[in-house]
């Protein structure tokens, strides 16, 4: 599945207010929930999976410039972290999937 597929995808919740996903460039897949490890290992253009709903989540996507955020396994997402999210411009996406079936979904 391309990245710009998960707008029709059941299994995806696109948060963010005027996103564009078809002009989203994705570079690769970054999985991990502890914030320290992934401003440290992420990479810019990268998709962070993620189990981690607070608002901090978008302030390290912003810092790093990630491609996007998906919070996996449906965890319930704040209206804080969607407003802070949609305020720094970052793609806020929930999923249903666990982390592993989506690396093994999204093509990059």
């Amino acid at each position: 599945m391309k990245f710009n597929e998960i707008l029709y995808d059941s299994r995806f919740r696109v948060l963010s207010k005027g996103v564009n996903l078809h002009s989203v460039t994705v570079s690769g897949l970054y999985v991990g929930d502890l914030l320290s490890f992934v401003m440290a290992k992420a990479k810019p253009g990268q998709i962070w999976l993620t189990i981690q709903a607070h608002p901090n989540v978008i302030a390290v996507a912003s810092l790093i410039n990630l491609s996007a955020v998906i919070v996996v396994d449906g965890v319930d997402i704040p209206q804080e972290t969607i407003d802070v999210a949609n305020e720094r411009g970052v793609i806020l996406i929930s999923s249903v999937l666990d982390a592993v079936d989506l690396v093994k979904l999204i093509e990059v």
